[in-house]
């Protein structure tokens, strides 16, 4: 059952657009079964995000994690914080049968801490919604 934190490896993820390619997903959600899953991709492609600072940078709407913080990722990755996806718990377990989606392992404690705290300073920018299943005690 994907959990909060958790990141997933999906092969051949479909955008919007119709184009697919691999994706990194961050679960954004512990309770998976009452609501549907929310998520942020994640992106090494720094274009968009020029002089990022490691951490949370809302002038930019991103959360930069620098491969210098070792954590799951590599290389330097960026997660656009106003994007946040939704699948139904049941496609994310069909895309594990399907060997489509993978676990990788969970971010750090002290970055999820830092990602949550990050979307907390966009509340006027997210759903009702999405915020209720992110921050379920607010």
């Amino acid at each position: 059952m994907p959990d909060f934190g958790e990141v997933l490896h999906y092969r051949d993820f479909e955008f919007e657009d119709g184009t697919k390619r691999d994706k990194l997903l961050i679960i954004l959600s512990s309770a998976c079964l009452d609501n549907p899953c929310l998520f942020l991709l994640a992106t090494s492609q720094s274009e968009r995000f020029q002089d990022a600072t490691p951490g949370c940078n809302p002038s930019k709407k991103v959360f930069f994690i620098p491969a210098s913080w070792k954590t799951l990722f590599p290389v330097d990755t960026y997660i656009p914080l106003l994007q946040i996806l939704e699948k139904a718990t049941v496609d994310l377990l069909k895309g594990r049968f399907a060997e489509r989606i993978f676990p990788i392992g969970h971010l750090r404690e002290d970055v999820s801490s830092l990602l949550l705290k990050c979307l907390r300073q966009f509340r006027d920018d997210i759903s009702d919604q999405h915020w209720n299943i992110i921050f379920p005690d607010t």
